[in-house]
């Protein structure tokens, strides 16, 4: 993660981020179980999922452990894998 933020400074910052409470309606939870989910992998710090952890999952249906993706939602509105927006305006309000 510190290897894609330091990019983005030499590139340029435009404020992007989402509030916590938009993340978290944004954002489904999911426990995760080895037997039941392909990944096992956070994209974000690279580490194996353990079984019974939180993971968060976008619109776009990519799954982070959920203070990993918090955190990066916090900076930026787009998934880190596929780059669509993670949560837009109409999304989840209800």
């Amino acid at each position: 993660m510190q290897e894609l933020l330091a990019l983005e400074e030499r590139i340029g910052n435009v404020s992007t981020g989402l509030s916590e409470e938009t993340i978290l309606r944004c954002m489904v939870e999911m426990v995760y179980h080895s037997n039941q989910i392909q990944e096992g992998q956070c994209a974000i710090c690279l580490e194996e999922y353990k079984d019974n952890e939180i993971l968060g999952t976008l619109n776009c249906g990519h799954d982070f452990h959920v203070g990993c993706i918090s955190q990066w939602l916090q900076m930026k509105n787009v998934c880190p894998i596929c780059k669509d927006s993670a949560c837009s305006n109409t999304s989840k309000e209800q």
